[in-house]
């Protein structure tokens, strides 16, 4: 199989056994990066990607039973590191979504 570009500068090769994906701009002088995914490495990467469709899935999902997108009714502050330093930011405890950090 020929290289296969996905997007946003990412091209998708296999040896055999790795995937080989690498960053690339055309230009001989633009930087180019390469990584070779091994199947075990791969099969982690889809399983991350699935939890993070599960989760989005879920969360769409409390919002059509609901009819209507989180209102952000119940938050709790955390301190989270921003800009070099700890802030204190306001996150929805049904949604996950940072509302502020000061």
């Amino acid at each position: 199989m020929a290289k296969q570009y996905l997007g946003d500068s990412v091209y998708a090769d296999n040896d055999g056994f790795n995937v080989i994906l690498t960053t690339e701009n055309g230009l001989p002088t633009d930087p180019s990066n390469t990584i070779a995914l091994e199947p075990d490495v791969i099969k982690s990467l889809n399983n991350y990607v699935h939890d993070i469709q599960q989760r989005a899935e879920k969360h769409h999902a409390s919002d059509i039973v609901n009819n209507e997108p989180c209102k952000h009714e119940r938050t709790e502050s955390e301190t989270v590191p921003c800009c070099g330093k700890n802030q204190v930011a306001c996150v929805c405890l049904d949604c996950g979504e940072t509302l502020g950090v000061g």
